[in-house]
C-alpha cells in the first residue's frame, strides 16, 4: 500500500499532474499543505529506492484510475493517501519499516481493496479508514501495528498473524474489525453499526460496545475485558471465550456453547447463556429493573440461561434479576429445547434468580432481599417444572416453589404471573428466611430454621423444622396473627416432616405422617390462610386470607413434642409415644389416636376424642397404692368428650400386676361414652377424695362412681362386663376405677384328669367343656389372678365381697360343695347364663362379709365355654374387652390395631339373660328351696319402703319448697318473684335393693321426670333442656324417650329470663316413676340448711 524509495528529492507546493503513463518518482520529496499529486493513468511511486517522503496536509493520487500506489518510508501528516479512480481492481501496496500516517485519510472512495498487500507497517495517530460506495480493507499482519485508527463506512481492518491494532474505533455502516489467528486488538470501541469479529486464535483485550455496536466471537476467539452499553450486543459462539464483561442497561451478551467468566450485568443489562458445552462462571447482575434489553432472551432475566446453557457462580444483587429455563426464550414465550443450568447462584438486595419452565438451579443462595424461585411464567409455554437443588435461603431472603393466580414477579420492567410447577430439594432456610411453596410447588428434604408457607396446592415433605419461630419484617401486621415456622393453607400438604427444637407449625390444610418431637409443636385447626406476593422491587410480602380448617393423619408425637388440635381441626390416627402429647382444644376433633406408654392425650373443655386407644403400663401398682406420673395416659377435662375409646389390657394378677392397663383421668363433668376397658384398665376420677365411701355401679352399659351413696361421675361402656369386677383403688388420695374379675381359690374345676383346684391350673391345661350336652376337652388359653379389695363404706353389693353359694342351693348336690365366686360370675340355667349377683336371696346365696381377704382366678378358653365348677354348670371367662394387636408400620412405628372384640351376642357359649322375668323366676324357685330347707335370713334388719318420693324444690336462698298441690303425677310449685328455683330434690333408691336383686339396675336414682312446664302470667311454655343436656348436674343418662331420671338432687335448667320471672312463676313437674324408697334413706341436700322450709 505504501511506496518504494526515490532517487531524488522534490517538493510540490501546488497542484501537480502526473500525466498518462507517467511514472513520477519523488525521492525525499515533500508534498506540502493542500498540494495534490495526481496520477491520471498508471502508477505512482513515492520514495522508491530513495529516502524519506513526507506528505503534509496534502492529497496523494486523486482523480484518476491509478492501479498501484506504492509508498515506502513515507510520512503522511494530516494528508490523504488515496485512490480516487473507479477501477475496482486497483490495489494498494505497502511495505517498509516505518510508514507513518498522522491524521491521514486512507482509502477514500473505492480504490484500495483486499487485493493490496502490506507488511512491517506502523500506523499511528488518528488514521481514518473510510470507503464510499465500494469497500476498502487493510490487512495487518506480522510486524504490523495500527494505533489510534478509526474504521468508518465500508472499511475494514483485518488483523492476523502477529498483527496488532490498538486504540481503534469501529463505527458506521459496514465498518469492520476482524481479528483472527495470531491477531491482537487492544482498546477497541465499536458503535453505530460497526462490527468486530473475533475468530479462532484472535484476541481482543479491552473492548467497548456502544449503541448499535456488535461483536461476534466465534470458535477459538478470545475477548478479555468487554464493556457493553445500551444497544450494544455481543454474540459468543461455541468454543469462544469471554473473560470479564460489564453489560449495562439495554445491552446484551449472548452465549451459545461458549466460555464466559467474570461477567456482570448492570442496571438492566442482560447476559444470555445457551448450549451445554461451554463453561460459564462468575456471572453478576446488579442494578434496577428499568432496563429494556433488546434481545428476546433478556425478557425474563438480566442473566438468562437457556437452551442447554450452564453457568456457575452467578451473583445477582441490587435489584438485578436472572432466569434459567428450558429452550429458547422469545417475546411470546419459550421454544422447546434443552434446559439451562445455573450452579452456585447468589441473589441479594431485592434481586431474583428464577428457574422457569424447566430450568435448573444447583446450590443457589438467597441473601437478604434476594429471591430464588422455581416456577413457570403463565402463558409463556414450556410447560415444564422449574428445579432448585440445595438452595440456601439466608435471613431476609426468599425461596419460592410453584406459582398461583395471585403471585406476580417483575421482569425487565414488566409484571408476569408465576404459574406452572416448581420443585425445590434439600433447601436450608435460616432463621429470618422465608420459603413459599405455592400452587403446584413441591419441596422435598432440607432444613427450615426460618419460616415456610405452603399455599393452596403446595407440598412440603421430608423437611426438618427446628428452632423457635423468628418474626419477619416482611410479614404484614395482622396478616400472620401467630408466630410460627410454617403455615399450611387449605389444600396444601405437610407430609413426612420432622418438627423439633421449639419449632411451631400451623396446619389449616393437610398434615400426614409427620414426626413431632423435642419441644416441637404442630397445631391443627382453623386459622387464616397466608399467601406470598412479590413487592414492587421483587421483594416478598405475606398476606392473610380466608379462614380454613386443617386435618392431620398418622402423625407421630414423641419425647417432648406436642400436637394441638384446635377449633375446626381434625386429627386421625396419631400416635403419642413416650413424652409425646396430643392436646384437643375446644372445637377440635381427634379420631383413632394411640397413646403408647408414657404418651399423653389431653381433652380440654369442648374437645372431642373418639376411638382412641390408651396403652398399658402408664403407671405401676405397689404396696396398695398407684404410682403414676400426672401427665401420662388420657386426661379429660370438665366439658371434654372421650367417645368409643379403649383402655388396653394390663398383665399380672391380684394386687401385684406386672403391668397396669390403659389409664384415663377424668374431671367431674367430663363425658366418656362407649369405652372399652381392658383388664386392669383404669379410670381415675379427679376432684374426688378416696376413702369417702366410694363404690362402682355397673348396669346396662352404664358405669357410675358413687361417693357416700351419691353419684359423682358416670360413663357408658362398650361390650359386656362383670359388674363385680370393678374395684376402687387408691392413687395418692384419688379414687381409681380398676376392672378385674372370677373364681375364688380352692374352687374345684372338672378336667379330664379329675377335679383340680383353680389355683393349680396352668395355661395349656385341658378342662372339660360342655358342648351340645357332651363333655369336650378344651385348653386353657389364659389365666388371671387377683386379690380382693373391700370398701365397707359401700352397700354390700358394691363393696367387693364375694358371693357364697351353699351346697345344694340350685338342687341336689348343685353345687357339690359350698362355692365362692365374684358377683358377676355367671351360671348356666335353662340354656341361659345369669350373673350370680342377681340370684342373691340372703339365705343360701349371699354376700359373705366374713371373708374380707380372698383370691380369685380367671380361666379363659377359646371359644367361650360352659364348664363344671364344684359340679355345677358355669362359664369360663369371656373376654369382652377391647383388644389390640401390635402391627409394625413401614416408618418403623409399632401401632396397636383393633381386633374385633368378643360380645355376648356373638361369642358367648350361651345367651346372657338378665331380664327381670327370667331371672325373677329363678330367684323365686331358689328362694323357695331355701325356705323349704328352713334356711334363715342372714340379715336381721327389716327394711321398710315407701312409694312417696317426697319431691321438693330447692330455691336460690337454700330453702326447700314443698309442692303447692299434687294432681295424680303432676306436682305444682309456686316460685316467689324474689327467689330462683335451683334444683329438684327427692328421696333416692336403688332398684336392685328396693325391688330385688333379680332387677339388673344398681343405680341410685331419684325420680323419673317427664314434662316440665313453666307458667308466667297466662303464658305456658315447656322446658326441654333436662331431656337433652348430657352434662346437666344431678341427672342420669339422657334417655331415648322424653324422660330422664334424677339422682336425688337435679339441677334445673333456666326457666326464663330474670325480667320475666321477677313477679314469680309456676312450675309443673310430671313424675313418671320412682321408688320404692327405703324409709331410712332421707334426701340429703349438701351445703344447704335443711332446717329452712319454704
Amino acid at each position: 500500500m505504501m511506496s518504494s524509495s526515490h532517487p531524488s528529492s522534490k517538493e510540490l507546493s501546488n497542484s501537480s499532474d502526473l500525466q498518462k503513463n507517467a511514472a513520477a518518482i519523488v525521492g525525499g520529496g515533500h508534498i506540502q499543505s493542500f498540494a495534490e499529486l495526481k496520477a491520471r493513468e498508471k502508477n505512482i511511486n513515492l520514495d522508491q529506492g530513495g529516502g524519506s517522503t513526507s506528505i503534509s496536509e496534502g492529497t496523494v493520487i486523486t482523480n484518476g484510475p491509478a492501479q498501484d500506489i506504492n509508498a515506502t518510508n513515507s510520512d503522511i501528516t494530516d494528508g490523504s493517501l488515496v485512490a480516487w479512480g473507479s477501477n475496482p481492481t486497483d490495489r494498494g501496496h505497502g511495505w517498509g519499516t516505518y510508514t507513518n500516517i498522522y491524521g491521514g485519510l486512507v482509502g477514500y472512495l473505492q480504490n484500495v481493496n483486499q487485493q493490496g498487500t502490506s507488511h512491517d507497517i506502523k500506523l499511528s495517530g488518528a488514521s481514518h479508514f473510510l470507503g464510499n460506495t465500494d469497500f476498502i480493507a487493510v490487512n495487518v499482519g506480522k510486524g504490523d501495528l495500527i494505533s489510534g485508527a478509526t474504521v468508518s463506512n465500508f472499511a475494514a481492518i483485518n488483523v492476523d498473524d502477529g498483527g496488532i491494532v490498538e486504540d481503534v474505533i469501529v463505527s458506521g455502516s459496514s465498518a469492520f474489525l476482524d481479528v483472527s489467528s495470531g491477531g491482537v486488538s487492544d482498546d477497541v470501541t465499536v458503535d453505530s453499526g460497526g462490527v468486530v469479529n473475533v475468530s479462532s486464535g484472535g484476541l481482543v483485550d479491552g473492548v467497548t460496545v456502544n449503541y448499535s455496536g456488535l461483536m461476534n466471537i466465534s470458535n477459538g476467539g478470545v475477548v478479555e475485558g468487554a464493556t457493553l452499553y445500551s444497544g450494544g450486543n455481543v454474540n459468543i459462539a461455541a468454543g469462544a471465550t469471554v473473560d470479564g464483561a460489564q453489560v449495562y442497561s439495554g445491552a446484551s451478551l449472548n452465549e451459545n456453547n461458549a466460555n464466559i467468566a467474570n461477567a456482570t450485568a448492570i442496571s438492566g443489562g442482560s447476559i444470555y447463556v445457551a448450549g451445554s458445552n461451554g463453561i460459564v462462571s462468575n456471572l453478576t447482575a446488579t442494578g434496577n429493573l428499568s432496563g429494556t434489553g433488546s434481545n428476546a432472551s433478556a425478557i425474563y432475566g438480566a442473566i438468562s440461561v437457556g437452551n442447554g446453557g450452564t453457568a456457575s457462580h452467578v451473583v445477582i444483587n441490587n435489584d438485578g434479576y436472572g432466569a434459567v429455563y428450558k429452550g429458547v426464550a422469545t417475546k411470546d414465550g419459550f421454544n422447546n429445547g434443552p434446559a439451562g443450568v445455573v450452579q452456585g447462584g447468589t441473589v441479594s438486595g431485592y434481586a431474583s434468580l428464577d428457574a422457569l419452565n424447566g430450568g435448573t438451579i444447583l446450590g443457589g443462595t438467597a441473601m437478604s432481599g434476594g429471591l430464588l424461585a422455581a416456577a413457570g411464567i403463565s402463558g409463556a409455554g414450556g410447560g415444564a417444572q422449574g428445579y432448585i437443588s440445595a438452595a440456601h435461603v439466608m435471613s431476609g431472603g426468599y425461596g419460592l416453589a410453584g406459582g398461583g393466580a395471585g403471585l406476580t414477579v417483575t421482569k425487565n420492567g414488566s409484571k408476569y404471573t408465576l404459574g406452572g410447577s416448581g420443585f425445590i430439594s434439600d433447601a436450608t432456610v435460616d432463621a429470618g428466611g422465608i420459603l413459599d411453596v405455592n400452587t403446584n410447588g413441591t419441596v422435598i428434604g432440607g432444613n427450615v430454621y426460618g419460616t415456610a408457607l405452603i399455599e393452596n396446592g403446595g407440598l412440603i415433605s421430608g423437611v426438618l423444622f427446628s428452632g423457635a419461630p423468628v418474626g419477619n419484617a416482611n410479614i404484614l401486621p395482622g396478616g400472620a396473627p401467630d408466630n410460627a415456622n410454617a403455615y399450611i393453607n387449605s389444600n396444601a400438604v405437610f407430609s413426612g416432616n420432622t418438627v423439633e427444637g421449639e419449632a411451631t407449625i400451623f396446619v389449616a390444610g393437610t398434615a400426614v405422617g409427620n414426626d413431632i418431637r423435642d419441644r416441637g409443636v404442630i397445631i391443627i385447626g382453623e386459622g387464616n390462610s397466608h399467601y406470598f406476593n412479590s413487592g414492587a422491587k421483587g421483594n416478598g410480602t405475606y398476606y392473610s386470607g380466608d379462614l380454613t380448617k386443617g386435618t392431620a393423619t398418622n402423625d407421630v408425637i414423641s419425647g417432648g413434642g406436642t400436637q394441638i388440635v384446635s377449633s375446626g381441626g381434625v386429627d386421625s390416627k396419631a400416635t403419642a409415644l413416650a413424652g409425646g402429647t396430643i392436646r384437643v382444644d375446644a372445637g377440635g376433633t381427634d379420631k383413632g389416636a394411640v397413646i403408647a406408654q408414657g404418651g399423653t392425650l389431653i381433652v380440654n373443655a369442648g374437645g372431642y376424642v373418639s376411638g382412641a386407644t390408651i396403652g398399658a403400663d402408664q403407671d405401676t401398682w405397689a404396696n396398695g397404692v398407684l404410682d403414676d406420673p400426672t401427665s401420662d395416659g388420657a386426661i379429660v377435662s370438665d366439658g371434654g368428650t372421650f367417645a368409643d375409646g379403649s383402655l388396653a389390657d394390663g398383665a399380672g394378677s391380684g394386687e401385684s400386676p406386672s403391668k397396669m392397663g390403659g389409664l384415663i383421668r377424668v374431671e367431674p363433668g367430663a363425658t366418656v361414652t362407649g369405652l372399652h376397658m381392658g383388664n386392669y384398665g383404669q379410670i381415675e376420677v379427679l376432684g374426688v377424695q378416696y376413702g369417702a365411701g366410694e363404690s362402682v355401679v355397673y348396669s346396662d352399659h352404664h358405669l357410675t362412681l358413687m361417693s357416700n351413696g351419691e353419684s359423682v361421675w358416670g360413663a357408658t361402656l362398650s361390650g359386656n362386663y362383670n359388674s363385680g369386677a370393678f374395684q376402687i383403688w387408691d392413687d395418692n388420695g384419688t379414687p381409681v376405677i380398676v376392672y378385674d374379675t372370677c373364681f375364688l381359690r380352692g374352687t374345684h374345676i372338672s378336667t379330664p384328669q379329675g377335679e383340680v383346684e383353680v389355683q393349680d391350673l396352668r395355661k395349656g391345661d385341658r378342662i372339660w367343656a360342655i358342648v351340645g350336652g357332651k363333655k369336650t376337652a378344651r385348653p386353657i388359653t389364659a389365666l388371671r389372678y387377683a386379690k380382693s379389695q373391700i370398701n365397707k363404706a359401700l352397700p354390700v353389693d358394691l363393696a367387693g365381697w364375694s358371693v357364697c353359694i351353699e351346697a345344694g342351693a340350685f338342687g341336689e348336690n348343685l353345687p357339690e360343695r359350698t362355692l365362692w365366686v365374684t358377683p358377676e360370675h355367671c351360671f348356666f340355667f335353662n340354656g341361659n347364663l345369669v350373673p350370680i349377683r342377681m340370684l342373691v336371696n340372703d339365705r343360701n346365696i349371699y354376700y359373705d362379709t366374713s371373708r374380707e381377704h380372698f383370691e380369685y382366678f380367671h380361666i379363659e378358653t377359646e371359644p367361650h365355654s360352659i364348664i363344671l365348677a364344684e359340679g355345677v354348670l358355669t362359664e369360663s371367662w369371656l373376654n369382652t374387652e377391647e383388644r389390640r394387636e401390635a402391627v409394625n408400620l413401614s416408618n418403623g412405628i409399632t401401632r396397636l390395631e383393633r381386633i374385633p372384640s368378643r360380645t355376648w351376642e356373638k361369642d358367648a357359649a350361651a345367651p346372657l339373660n338378665i331380664s327381670a322375668d327370667f331371672v325373677g323366676g329363678l330367684w323365686q324357685k331358689i328362694k323357695e328351696r331355701a325356705v323349704a330347707s328352713d334356711l334363715p335370713l342372714r340379715t336381721s334388719e327389716k327394711k321398710l319402703f315407701s312409694q312417696d318420693c317426697d319431691l321438693q324444690l330447692l330455691l336460690s336462698d337454700g330453702t326447700l319448697m314443698k309442692p303447692l298441690k299434687r294432681r295424680k303425677n303432676q306436682y305444682f310449685f309456686q316460685i316467689p318473684g324474689e327467689k330462683r328455683a335451683v334444683a329438684l330434690v327427692s328421696k333416692k333408691f336403688r332398684p336392685s335393693e328396693s325391688i330385688g336383686s333379680w332387677v339388673d339396675d344398681r343405680r341410685q336414682l331419684g325420680v323419673l321426670v317427664g314434662k316440665m312446664t313453666v307458667a308466667i302470667g297466662d303464658r305456658f311454655h315447656l322446658i326441654k333442656a333436662h331431656h337433652q343436656a348430657a352434662n346437666l348436674k344431678g341427672w342420669d343418662i339422657v334417655e331415648n324417650s322424653p324422660c330422664r331420671w334424677t339422682k336425688g338432687e337435679a339441677e334445673l335448667p333456666s326457666l326464663g329470663s330474670e325480667e320475666a320471672l321477677k313477679f314469680g312463676a309456676s312450675l309443673i313437674v310430671e313424675i313418671l316413676a320412682g321408688g320404692p324408697y327405703p324409709e331410712q334413706n332421707n334426701p340429703e341436700i349438701y351445703d344447704h340448711d335443711l332446717s329452712k322450709e319454704a
